[in-house]
């Protein structure tokens, strides 16, 4: 039975992976354009910018915090 199956995009393509869709607001900076690994991009269906921008400083805020934790 056919289904969903989520992969990163750093995980090697396959010939079984079948279509593939990239659900992300901007595109991967460290995948060069000739290398791309997906057949459609959905930037539609991507958290907006405002929740990815609010996850990002939260997630660099907490590894900050920790980097100065481990530093003491």
């Amino acid at each position: 039975m056919p289904g969903l199956k989520l992969k990163s995009l750093k995980e090697p393509t396959k010939q079984q992976d079948g279509f593939r869709i990239l659900i992300a607001r901007y595109r991967p900076r460290y995948l060069p354009k000739s290398e791309e690994n997906w057949h459609e991009w959905w930037k539609e269906l991507a958290p907006s910018r405002e929740l990815h921008k609010e996850y990002m400083i939260k997630l660099l805020t907490g590894l900050c915090i920790r980097n100065a934790f481990c530093l003491k």
